[in-house]
């Protein structure tokens, strides 16, 4: 297997952790930081972690996803596909981002246990089994399935948006029960 990064030695501490810094070998790109290889995929793909960027613990980047910024990906953390991480966002817990999906700003998402939680949008989600909270409101998958776009608007929900929150509860609701 040819490698497609190596570690350039500088090394930072971080939560008693020492994370060191990547070069991208095909052209020499010094990249963010990870605390060892399993945290970013040497196989083919062009996953890469730039910048100031950190991946720690148990968490993976892999495909063709990117973590850049100042973000953070750890725990046990999957971000995979065309995924992105970027600015501050965090991702934690087991949580996965995957496919075309973007975190961004100072985004958070974590899934602990059965529940997952996305702070920092214009309204903080959680998610279990059953029911999710959207700001001050909680109704059952079903119930937020069946919001039409003119009640998503009352709720103070952006009329643009309302198809991609649509999706985001789908997702996120088949998240939750694996």
């Amino acid at each position: 297997m040819n490698k497609k990064y190596i570690f350039t030695g500088e090394t930072k501490e971080i939560n008693d952790m020492k994370l060191r810094r990547i070069k991208r070998l095909s052209d020499g790109v010094i990249g963010g930081w990870i605390e060892k290889e399993a945290n970013l995929s040497q196989d083919s793909g062009s996953a890469w972690v730039f910048d100031k960027a950190q991946v720690y613990g148990e968490a993976r980047v892999y495909g063709e996803a990117q973590v850049c910024g100042e973000a953070w990906v750890y725990g046990a953390a999957q971000v995979c596909g065309e995924a992105q991480v970027c600015g501050e966002a965090q991702v934690c817990g087991a949580a996965q981002v995957y496919g075309e999906a973007r975190v961004c700003g100072e985004a958070r998402v974590s899934k602990i246990g059965e529940c997952i939680n996305i702070i920092n949008l214009c309204y903080n989600i959680t998610v279990t089994p059953q029911n999710a909270v959207v700001g001050c409101q909680i109704k059952t998958h079903d119930e937020w399935l069946k919001v039409t776009r003119i009640e998503a608007v009352k709720l103070g929900l952006p009329s643009n948006k309302f198809n991609t929150f649509k999706k985001l509860f789908m997702i996120l609701f088949k998240e939750v029960k694996s």
